[in-house]
């Protein structure tokens, strides 16, 4: 396995959006994370099946899960950052 998400928790933080925590597994490393979800919306598709969508987005520090490699390009600077976004685009169908 090179990754799991265990979620735990969701906050509502607005309307239509949610704070969600879980416990990120990378490489062997466990870490709880934070996730801004977004609700982006319904609909009935073609078919009669009810859509939704949501996006989520947060970041991880590499360092956090023992990732301390670095690659350095040749006139200098990081070629891999600290820091990795995480950006999510998810939708689900309920068949009608």
């Amino acid at each position: 396995e090179i990754y799991t998400l265990s979620l735990h928790d969701a906050l509502p933080i607005s309307a239509g959006g949610w704070l969600v925590t879980g416990d990120l597994m990378l490489h062997g490393v466990t870490r709880l994370v934070e996730l801004t979800v977004r609700f982006g919306g319904a609909v009935t598709d073609a078919y009669g099946n009810a859509r939704v969508a949501f996006h989520a987005n947060g970041s991880i520090t590499r360092h956090d899960f023992g990732l301390t490699y670095e690659l350095i390009k040749e006139a200098g600077g990081l070629l891999v950052g600290r820091d990795v976004a995480i950006d999510i685009d998810a939708e689900a169908i309920h068949p009608l």
